[in-house]
């Protein structure tokens, strides 16, 4: 299970209300009339270069203090791994690299997202002979929060740690734990869509909870409907995830239109014969070729539009719209093109560069 990439887009648009529950006096120093720079692009300047799927996030952004003081600070969460001998190091480097480029004094926090309780780093240092280099940072350990409390906290972050907190109790491939996971996340998901939540929040909160809490697609559709029921279609309208339906929609979409394509095909070939016992042979064997070659360019062109419906839905997801200009593009690319975007979809980027022709 990928969870770095849901952590980052859920910190772009819930970091007010992260900070509001894991560092409170930080909050509450914080001039929220200014709102804060995320500085991604100094970060990737002293930070290695990861691939999609990593244990850890990292967010350096810039805030305002009431007292007019401009502080940077470096949130980084360790979401899956139980024990890391690295990670203090890391935290030492990153906050002491930032200080050599800009300059900056940096306010480091950790997040840990692990089941393993006696595990909570909270500084790292060297020396000797009187010498001392090091580093103490605050740390948040999510298991610490009790699940009863969550649930009865307003704040729209207290749902994205219960979503975290059941999928890391309830993982794990067997039946009894998916239908655990499946409840747990349709409870999840009643939870962020009866609040009295922003649009936005609520869109990001059903993102994030569908991402982390992944379930076979019977059960994803049962609880669905059972939502549906319990909270209304006007409701519903917040939940636009579930890519898996997307894709498999237009590949059998795709099937069918070549199934119908490859019967046509073979009455056209089975009249070509001379003999009538020949033709009526001919026109059998040409049904049954055309209809496997059909449903073969059916499934390859379902494939692609499957692909292509799956994608403009991220850049709608990440972006809040999709451009008229990406759509077409999008439409006219082939499969390759269409999963180097989709993998570009997880930096950074705007979407005109994303999405830039290459040559």
């Amino acid at each position: 299970m990928e969870y770095d990439s849901p952590w980052k887009t859920i910190l772009d648009h819930l970091l007010y209300h992260c900070l509001q529950m894991i560092n409170p006096d930080l909050f509450d120093d914080i001039d929220w009339t200014v709102d804060p720079i995320f500085l991604d692009k100094e970060l990737n300047q002293i930070a290695p270069k990861h691939k999609v799927g990593n244990r850890f996030v990292d967010k350096l952004f810039q805030i305002r203090m009431k007292t007019g003081e401009i502080k940077w600070v470096l949130l980084h969460i360790e979401v899956q791994v139980s024990y890391d001998s690295g990670f203090p190091e890391r935290m030492f480097v990153y906050n002491y690299r930032i200080y050599d480029k800009y300059q900056q004094r940096v306010i480091s926090m950790a997040i840990l997202g692990d089941s393993d309780d006696a595990w909570r780093p909270d500084s790292f240092s060297y020396g000797g002979y009187g010498s001392t280099m090091g580093l103490n940072y605050n740390v948040v350990k999510l298991i610490d929060y009790e699940e009863e409390d969550l649930a009865q906290n307003e704040n729209p972050f207290a749902i994205v740690i219960l979503a975290h907190l059941n999928a890391l109790k309830n993982a794990g491939d067997n039946e009894s734990r998916q239908v655990i996971r499946a409840r747990a996340k349709k409870n999840l998901l009643r939870m962020a869509l009866t609040r009295n939540y922003s649009r936005d929040q609520i869109r990001q909160l059903t993102l994030f909870i569908d991402w982390v809490m992944n379930v076979p697609e019977d059960l994803d559709n049962q609880l669905k409907e059972e939502l549906h029921n319990e909270v209304g279609e006007k409701k519903m309208q917040y939940i636009t995830g579930w890519e898996r339906r997307a894709m498999k929609k237009g590949k059998l979409e795709g099937m069918r239109e070549g199934e119908r394509k490859g019967k046509l095909e073979g009455k056209r070939e089975g009249k070509l014969e001379g003999k009538r016992e020949g033709k009526r042979e001919g026109k059998r064997e040409g049904k049954r070729e055309g209809i496997r070659e059909g449903m073969r360019k059916g499934e390859r062109k379902g494939k692609l539009e499957g692909k292509q419906d799956l994608f403009l839905h991220l850049v709608h997801r990440k972006f809040g719209t999709v451009p008229d200009w990406a759509s077409s593009r999008a439409r006219e690319a082939d499969v390759k093109q269409i999963d180097q975007w989709s993998e570009l979809l997880f930096t950074d980027k705007p979407l005109e560069e994303i999405m830039k022709p290459r040559r």
